[in-house]
């Protein structure tokens, strides 16, 4: 590039410069651009599934049931799919019955012996 009485004039051969120039920063600006949004999105599905977890582990302890349904009349697996039903509604539709998972898991430790057995929902997500 010249400067002549104040005007800046680009050399013939420095025409596809400014376009290469670009071309590498706006890639290094979109794979950070999508790498925020996609690590954003990861961060969403985590604390999304630790939230449907939670709550359906809440739900599990107190014993309830789904409104109008008697989970003790119709056996253990009215109550099992009363529970699967808490962790789907919280997830949001980011897993399905088939990732979901429940485990009474007995006392680890001796003096733990009087305490009751602990209960644990673990939802799995698939990603495609």
């Amino acid at each position: 590039m010249t400067l002549r009485k104040g005007k800046i004039q680009a050399k013939p051969a420095d025409s596809g410069q400014t376009l290469v120039e670009f071309a590498i920063a706006a890639m290094v600006f979109l794979l950070l651009l999508f790498a925020t949004i996609d690590f954003g999105y990861l961060y969403y599905v985590k604390v999304t599934l630790q939230n449907a977890v939670r709550q359906a582990g809440r739900y599990a302890i107190t014993g309830n049931c789904s409104a109008g349904t008697n989970c003790f009349l119709g056996g253990s697996t009215n109550r099992y799919n009363s529970i699967i039903q808490v962790a789907l509604t919280y997830s949001f539709g980011l897993i399905t019955a088939s990732n979901i998972s429940i485990t009474c898991l007995p006392p680890l430790l001796d003096y733990l012996a009087d305490v009751p057995a602990m209960l644990v929902v673990l939802a799995v997500l698939a990603i495609p």
